[in-house]
């Protein structure tokens, strides 16, 4: 047995400490490093900064195209998920047969970035059909986005019918059928909209030597099938007539005096009751029984929304004498409403706005987001997440998801027009007839036709596009592959 004396212990003891310090320190130290590489940082750089990593899911469709990051090319390709240092990016995308994409990321540490939008145009389109046509058609997309309905007004007694998912099939002809509209010949037709079957559509039918227009409900397959709404509700010669709620056997009826009415052709009959008391200037059915309207009030003009018998005042217009656009879509389980127009200033956003106007002790609700610009153009994109208003010459996107307003001049010859091509790009047409399309940020910018004239047609899968140009006189219509290499 060793005995040590006093000194002895204590310095043995003095070790022992400094031991079990040390030890702590290196535990903390190690625990510090594991959280530390848990949460992404990590050493980077020559000069030894701590840097947090983030994660970055970079998507295209098509899929399978090489990644370049800040011009270095990465190991993965398109639909990879890569753990990368918090920095700003710069993304291109690359893959044979097919244009570039490029996009920048700010990616900071610990988070998570989703870049899944970017799609690739080939980059020269294989052309489907081409077929010559007698003069500029008129068209009218059905909400599946897979049949078009048009007519050239050299011959509007014949609606054609187009699958644009497959366009090699032949045109289902569609004649209006003698004595459906009366026995005056058909001088000229407007569509009017879809109802939600995809299968029936309304069309106004204008009569020669007649003031009143013909409302009429057709089969895209079975012309015999004519229902005349006019005819059965014996509508006035300034009358209107619409889907309600997108089904093919109801309808709204504004009558001239502004009162909503609603018919169903089923056992044609009509409400005895309007929809509501307030006269309308203009209305907006939204779906699910709900409308918007403007209506007098005083020296105002409202712009007011029905629900289950329940009408509220949304706001009042800036210049009642302009047309309204109104529009109401689904986000992530929220419902929004779009106002815009001429007679705003500004392009207004609600978000669930029946369930906030009922709680709010003064009756009004403020818009959800206000984007900051007057908008001639308003429209909401096909998956709803992005919110478009243009003048013709700028362009305004409100990302719902991310909570980002992008703002930009139109890459067009300006004043354009300007429409969704799909889900996540805009197409525009410029003065010079030049068709390009580019992603909802502006940037991509891709050149489609030229003259062309009329807004383009792009069908459910997103794969082919339809559109019309013209030279000198001639006149054609073109289906091209905008997601397979022409190889």
């Amino acid at each position: 047995m060793e005995f040590l004396t006093t000194k002895q212990k204590k310095k043995k003891a003095q070790s022992l400490y400094f031991g079990y310090a040390l030890l702590s320190v290196l535990v903390v130290l190690a625990t510090y490093v594991l959280i530390s590489t848990a949460l992404g940082f990590e050493i980077f750089s020559t000069r030894g900064d701590v840097v947090q990593n983030g994660l970055l899911f970079i998507d295209s469709r098509p899929d399978g195209a090489d990644i370049y990051m800040n011009g270095r090319r990465e190991s993965d390709r398109t639909n990879s998920k890569l753990t990368v240092p918090e920095a700003e990016y710069s993304i291109q995308l690359k893959k044979n047969g097919f244009r570039d994409w490029n996009g920048t990321v700010s990616l900071v540490g610990g988070t998570v970035e989703f870049l899944t939008y970017p799609r690739l145009l080939p980059a020269v389109p294989k052309l489907l059909i081409s077929r010559a046509i007698t003069s500029p058609p008129t068209g009218l997309q059905s909400r599946d986005k897979r049949w078009i309905a048009s007519y050239v007004p050299e011959s509007p007694s014949t609606i054609e019918i187009t699958d644009l998912n497959n366009p090699l099939d032949p045109l289902v002809t569609l004649l209006i059928p003698t004595g459906a509209v009366g026995d005056k010949p058909v001088l000229s037709l407007k569509f009017v909209e879809w109802a939600g079957d995809n299968e029936h559509f309304m069309i106004a039918v204008k009569l020669a030597e007649t003031p009143s227009t013909q409302y009429v409900v057709m089969h895209r397959l079975k012309p015999e099938e004519v229902i005349n709404v006019t005819t059965i509700y014996s509508l006035g010669a300034d009358d209107t007539s619409g889907f309600w709620d997108a089904k093919r056997d109801r309808v709204y009826i504004r009558q001239a005096s502004g009162t909503i009415l609603i018919g169903n052709l089923k056992d044609k009959s009509i409400a005895a009751q309007p929809l509501f008391t307030d006269l309308t200037t203009q209305f907006f059915p939204l779906g699910k029984e709900r409308a918007l309207y403007t209506t007098k009030s005083g020296d105002e003009t409202l712009v007011r929304y029905y629900s289950d018998q329940r009408t509220f005042t949304i706001t009042p217009m800036k210049d009642p004498t302009k047309p309204v656009i109104a529009k109401s879509f689904g986000f992530n389980r929220n419902d929004y409403i779009l106002l815009s127009g001429e007679g705003f200033d500004k392009t207004l956003i609600y978000k669930n706005f029946e369930n906030t106007v009922t709680s709010s002790v003064s009756g009004r609700v403020a818009p959800f987001f206000t984007m900051p610009s007057q908008s001639k153009i308003a429209d909401i994109s096909r998956s709803n997440r992005f919110v478009m208003g243009s003048d013709g010459v700028n362009a305004q996107v409100y990302d719902i998801e991310q909570k980002e307003l992008y703002r930009y001049e139109l890459p067009a010859a300006r004043p354009a027009e300007i429409g969704w091509f799909d889900d996540v790009r805009l197409y525009t047409i410029g003065s010079d007839k030049k068709l390009s399309i580019f992603d909802f940020t502006g940037n991509n910018v891709h050149e489609i036709a030229t003259p062309t004239f009329g807004k383009p047609y792009v069908n459910g899968d997103v794969n082919k596009a339809l559109f019309y140009t013209s030279v000198g006189s001639a006149f054609s219509t073109h289906v091209i592959d905008i997601e397979s290499a022409n190889q």
